[in-house]
């Protein structure tokens, strides 16, 4: 079924699915304290917690939330390709490129964050710490980036009203 939709919904949509995701990360850690034998608390051979490492546990949450806030409009760009082009191809192509040039940089480091995540945990320094305390900020300065990308999408969605497939009859 096809259904006429305003753009403005669109929008909403991003803003409310970004929210949520906000509220799903704060809300998600219940424990007040962290959980004994994995990487956050390892225990020695008797069980007992050699270390609490809070710097990693919340180095690993900022990171994750920022990763998955900077592939969000990612993602909604890739699902909304085809119905962005129909509206401008022109603006559609441009961030198209854009944003595979942010995809690549996102990929680059995603993986210099697991090997130095993989590093720190076999061998967990404040030196390793701060590696990864650097990968982290370097992904959240991509999020503003990835957000004007998708401005001129935005732009073109405020004037316009579109067709869009719908799942519910």
């Amino acid at each position: 079924m096809f259904m006429k939709t305003e753009a403005r919904s669109l929008i909403q949509a991003a803003i409310l699915s970004a929210i949520l995701l906000s509220a799903g990360a704060i809300i998600g850690c219940k424990a007040p304290k962290l959980a004994t034998g994995g990487v956050y608390a390892p225990t020695n051979s008797v069980g007992e917690v050699v270390y609490y490492d809070l710097g990693l546990a919340l180095t690993d949450a900022s990171y994750k939330f920022a990763y998955e806030t900077a592939l969000s409009p990612l993602k909604f760009e890739k699902d909304n390709r085809t119905a962005i082009f129909a509206l401008s191809p022109s603006v559609g192509l441009a961030v198209k490129q854009a944003l595979d040039k942010v995809r690549a940089e996102i990929w680059t480091i995603d993986q210099r964050w697991a090997a130095a995540r993989q590093a720190y945990k076999a061998n967990p320094t404040p030196a390793g710490l701060s590696t990864l305390q650097t990968i982290l900020a370097e992904i959240e300065r991509i999020i503003p980036v990835v957000q004007s990308q998708l401005a001129p999408v935005y732009q073109v969605l405020a004037t316009k009203t579109i067709t869009i497939k719908t799942l519910n009859p």
